[in-house]
């Protein structure tokens, strides 16, 4: 059943990429997948149920792991398995789109999810455009309610349906003005500034540019004519090797995933977190099933003496040096074994973004900027999106003198900065003037008369 899955998603990844992105969007790095045996597994991961309108999937980002997880009920395969599309389209759009309004996120998500695959030529042709069948827009969602993703219990499907209706018409009917709103959201602007910026005539605080607005899409959900795109690709080539994961293994990630947005009760999360962990040590004291989460201790001497265990046990294993390097703190008796593991993972930089980040902070802290900045390029590449990543890559900048690359970087940290991420944006901004300051031109020095 994994390899099936994975070489499904694999097959229609690449034809979302090459019809909606022409082929050119750069994703790196690794997507969990998780399937789920049940309704029950996912209402024991976010506390919903079929009253709440219960999830069929999520896309999560935690401990700079991207994952996708849905339930088992969408097999067997077939080019319309619509949750899994959708939460594969978050993954792609996050690369594409750093910052991104919840509108825009579902209903990107809703239209690249209807991606299809047509076999009937001698190359299988990825069909981008079409409406699902199922879609009515039985429930009427003002333009501003969506924009303002005001949407809450029973609103919540409604509203993704009229996001999906929203996306669609702006790509067929608005395409030049869309274009523009996307490259703003690339390059991380406000979006309430970028659509301002793309859409002047669509304010969303004017009520009568709004009724106008549902007017317009209302009468495009019964008549609108659709752009459908028809684009031949070549089948992906992977190999799929499969393991059985060992129940400590399960434990962590059940610890991570309960850690995600959808949460009926968000202090759940945390204390099923806590449970979880506690359960994946007890199997596996050496901690290396549950790295991740051991990492969230930071400086622990606790944290630091599983670590050292589990380097003299597993030298190879870089898990085991990333918790030295994340728990040994300023202690001197931690010194020797946190410059190895500084070492150890400078030597083989592992393509994971938790071990790039604190990487690049202990290479500035010795003074090697130079061995940073591929570090830090490197996690910049696989998390746009997240902010303490660029406020690392800024900072890289600043120390080799590259001033625009360095100002560029932070005031794009300070953007992404936003109440769903949780950052401190008062930390990243205090970084933007001490790097503006550290780049003012020196003040020229007035010669004496005479």
């Amino acid at each position: 059943m994994a390899k099936d899955a994975a070489l499904h998603l694999e097959r229609l990844r690449v034809a979302t990429v090459k019809s909606a992105f022409g082929g050119k969007l750069e994703a790196p790095g690794v997507t969990e997948v998780v399937l789920l045996r049940d309704d029950e597994e996912m209402t024991d991961l976010t506390g919903r149920k079929e009253s709440d309108e219960m999830l069929g999937g999520f896309f999560q980002v935690y401990l700079g792991r991207s994952r996708i997880v849905a339930t088992r009920k969408f097999l067997p395969f077939s080019p319309s398995l619509h949750t899994l599309q959708h939460e594969m389209a978050h993954q792609l759009t996050a690369h594409a789109f750093p910052r991104q309004p919840r509108w825009f996120a579902e209903g990107m998500a809703e239209f690249l999810a209807a991606v299809e695959v047509n076999e009937a030529g001698d190359k299988p042709v990825a069909v981008l455009g079409k409406p699902p069948p199922p879609w009515q827009w039985k429930e009427k969602v003002s333009a501003s309610e969506v924009l303002s993703w005001a949407c809450t219990g029973s609103r919540e499907v409604p509203c993704y349906q009229s996001a999906w209706w929203l996306v669609h018409y702006l790509m067929n009917n608005r395409a030049d003005a869309f274009a523009d709103f996307q490259r703003r959201l690339a390059r991380a602007e406000d979006p309430a500034a970028a659509w301002k910026g793309s859409f002047p005539d669509l304010d969303p605080s004017s009520a009568k540019a709004m009724d106008a607005f549902d007017t317009v899409l209302r009468d495009y959900s019964r008549s609108g004519r659709y752009g459908v795109a028809k684009v031949p690709f070549d089948e992906p080539k992977i190999t799929v090797t499969s393991r059985p994961m060992a129940c400590a293994e399960v434990r962590a990630m059940y610890a991570e995933m309960v850690m995600n947005p959808f949460q009926v009760d968000p202090a759940e999360g945390p204390r099923r977190a806590a449970t979880e962990k506690a359960a994946s040590l007890k199997i596996d004291p050496s901690g290396l099933a549950a790295w991740r989460l051991l990492a969230l201790d930071a400086a622990s001497p606790e944290t630091f003496a599983i670590a050292a265990r589990a380097v003299k046990a597993n030298p190879g294993d870089l898990r085991g040096w990333y918790l030295v390097l994340a728990s040994a703190g300023e202690a001197p008796a931690n010194q020797a074994l946190r410059k190895e593991a500084i070492e150890k993972l400078a030597a083989s930089p592992p393509d994971d973004v938790m071990v790039l980040h604190e990487l690049t902070w202990a290479l500035l802290g010795q003074g090697e900027d130079g061995r940073a900045v591929a570090v830090a390029a490197r996690a910049v590449k696989l998390a746009p999106w997240e902010p303490s990543v660029i406020d690392a890559w800024a900072v890289v900048q600043a120390s080799l003198g590259q001033c625009k690359e360095s100002l560029a970087a932070i005031r794009r940290a300070v953007d992404l900065v936003t109440d769903e991420r949780g950052g401190a944006k008062g930390a990243f901004e205090e970084r933007q003037r001490v790097i503006e300051k550290q780049c003012a031109p020196a003040a020229s020095t007035p010669k004496a008369d005479g």
